[in-house]
């Protein structure tokens, strides 16, 4: 019924826009580019994923180093608030929960910031996008990325991310500071999230509670989850990959992580071997998640988010893929480490084998301790 409904939702957002089509070019051509030296407040609109997000924060950290009287606030999407709420890279985050009165409710609060630029970071024509950034910052400067249809309602445009096949989303992503008076080339490209001083200790004293056999080996993390059916493999094939390796670099330890509907097949899945497998306790949100893989050696992971995460602190990471035509999600400033299914639906088709080889091609790689001899 929902997928019904989906064309005549697009009709209607579609049908408001050239509704308001005058108004909304009248509004920019009332706003001029503000003064860049001065303090000005700058709001984000990315209610995307949580690796969406995290490939922004170059942006927003070359900006800050620029302009550091400017203050960053964000919209986000339910699914990514925990990543960025208690973030001091922003003065406010905003939430958009696509419920009516919850967004009127947000857009009041985020117009009593007045902001001066509003970035909308949704790559292409998104109406919600387009609705945020001239209701929630009307008198702001706006800046969009790769729109179409809607490039005559912002004042610049940046260019899609998949007009460059081979470039990084990360790069394509750091296209937008250009505009505001920054070279992309001076940003740090390894940006990771901020986690408190408290999530660091609990992540600390539950590595340290693991059993005697685990302490001081070198970690994998291998990851059970992901947001996407496509993107699931299959439970035997992890415990498969876990066996191979420690079968041949015994010195190893493996830390399965694995989202709360999944933790009970990841605890099945840790049980299944002696202590050098392990799954931590069941209360960790997505930036104690980031903690433990700061702590890692390497990660093996379906989902782009974590592997996004991984590599913002340099951790080298295993991708399972899905075989897309369009290369920009590969893992960022790694030249190896994807495996890639055949095809582009699913990654049921990667093999034990592959992902065990290039686990191996990986540790040597980069030095691995443990993973650099047979």
């Amino acid at each position: 019924m929902i997928k019904k409904l989906k064309p005549l939702e697009i009709m209607l957002k579609n049908a408001w826009v050239g509704a308001l089509s005058y108004f909304l070019k009248r509004s920019l051509a009332r706003i001029d580019k503000p003064d860049l030296k001065q303090p000005l407040r700058v709001l984000f609109v990315r209610h995307e994923r949580i690796g969406d997000t995290l490939i922004s924060f170059p942006v927003v950290d070359v900006l800050k180093k620029e302009y550091p009287n400017w203050e960053m606030s964000w919209v986000t999407a339910p699914r990514s608030i925990d990543l960025i709420v208690a973030d001091p890279r922003f003065k406010k985050v905003f939430t958009y929960t696509k419920k009516f009165f919850k967004d009127l409710v947000m857009i009041c609060r985020a117009r009593e910031e007045k902001f001066d630029i509003v970035v909308d970071m949704i790559s292409g024509d998104s109406v919600s996008a387009l609705a945020l950034s001239h209701l929630a910052a009307p008198g702001a400067y706006k800046i969009g990325v790769g729109k179409c249809r809607h490039a005559d309602y912002y004042h610049v445009n940046s260019r899609h991310p998949f007009c460059v096949t081979n470039r990084h989303i990360l790069e394509s992503t750091l296209d937008i500071v250009s505009y505001l008076g920054v070279d992309p080339l001076d940003a740090e490209r390894f940006c990771p999230p901020f986690v408190s001083k408290s999530k660091k200790d609990e992540i600390g004293n539950m590595l340290k509670a693991l059993p005697d056999l685990f302490r001081g080996r070198p970690l994998v993390g291998i990851n059970i989850s992901s947001g996407e059916p496509s993107r699931i493999w299959d439970m035997n094939n992890y415990k498969r990959v876990i066996t191979k390796i420690i079968e041949k670099f015994t010195m190893l330890g493996f830390i399965v992580i694995a989202a709360p509907n999944d933790y009970s097949k990841g605890r099945k899945l840790a049980e299944s071997f002696d202590d050098r497998v392990n799954i931590l306790p069941q209360v960790m949100d997505i930036c104690s998640v980031a903690e433990l893989i700061s702590r890692l050696n390497l990660l093996i992971s379906t989902d782009t988010s974590l592997l996004h995460i991984a590599r913002s602190y340099r951790i080298p990471v295993v991708g399972l893929y899905r075989g897309h035509k369009i290369n920009i999600w590969f893992p960022y400033a790694q030249l190896s480490g994807m495996v890639l299914s055949p095809t582009e639906e699913h990654l049921f088709d990667i093999t034990v084998e592959q992902v065990v080889e290039k686990t191996i091609e990986i540790g040597r790689r980069f030095k691995i301790p443990g993973l650099m001899h047979v």
